[in-house]
């Protein structure tokens, strides 16, 4: 990946330093934020903050995304519980769900 690129002694062994250990914990905090090893390499890499600005915009809205996605997830899952049809699939609160997931209009009719 090319994150660390250590010190060599005369032997050829690895040194790490103290700016080592920050560019660690700097991979660590992304990682934790979401960001691929690849996305951080390139911010990690990268001089112009206009470029790791815009690219740390696009990964929050990204996040924001998922996040509201996953807050409807409990909702979601709380509707099917609370159907009283035999089949979920022959509810009509859950056909609309799968025919606005589909593009289809709504109500769902066969």
């Amino acid at each position: 990946m090319g994150l660390l690129e250590p010190d060599r002694d005369a032997a050829g062994h690895r040194r790490y330093g103290a700016a080592h250990l920050v560019r660690v914990a700097a991979v660590l905090t992304a990682k934790e934020a979401g960001l691929a090893l690849g996305d951080i390499r390139d911010l990690l890499d990268t001089a112009d903050p206009a470029t790791w600005r815009e690219r740390l915009a696009e990964h929050a809205d990204h996040l924001r995304r998922r996040l509201a996605q996953t807050e409807a997830c409990p909702d979601l899952v709380q509707g099917a519980l609370d159907c009283t049809h035999a089949e979920l699939a022959d509810c009509p609160h859950f056909r609309d769900r799968v025919a606005a997931r589909a593009g289809l209009p709504t109500p769902f009719q066969e």
